[in-house]
């Protein structure tokens, strides 16, 4: 998988179907991992790459959620809402033949995307909106 189809949820969808059982899930874990230990350090830029690279070799939700936040932390004095609304797309539609996601998970992404879509369109800040207080936009 490349980098810019995790930004395709059809595409992310389609690729562990036909290659979700032969994925390299232990680097994929690995490169988890290390962007779980950036992200403590508040190492926006690493922690994307690393949560990037886990998401390339094996998409699960968990992976891209984690590239959304990272990267929008790592955005600094840009939100591209645009760019990020994908990778939580990506997710849910990893979830669909994964089914790694809690409903607690589910409801969450499908939060954060909702409410980015409202900022997009409507330049908007909706109370509780995750990503927007990653960035600085709400409390």
């Amino acid at each position: 998988m490349f980098q810019d189809d995790l930004e395709r949820p059809e595409v992310v969808k389609a690729w562990l179907i036909e290659n979700g059982a032969k994925a390299d899930k232990e680097s994929a874990r690995e490169f988890f991992e290390l962007g779980r230990k950036l992200k403590k350090e508040k190492r926006w830029a690493l922690a994307s790459k690393a949560f990037g690279g886990s998401a390339i070799r094996y998409p699960t939700p968990q992976a891209l959620n984690e590239y959304a936040e990272a990267s929008i932390r790592d955005l600094g004095t840009r939100l591209d809402a645009q760019y990020v609304v994908p990778l939580y797309q990506s997710a849910i539609a990893a979830d669909t033949v994964l089914h790694l996601m809690s409903e607690e998970e589910k409801s969450a992404t499908k939060h954060n995307l909702d409410c980015l879509h409202v900022y997009m369109q409507l330049k908007k800040v909706q109370p509780g909106c995750r990503p927007l207080q990653a960035y600085g936009l709400s409390k």
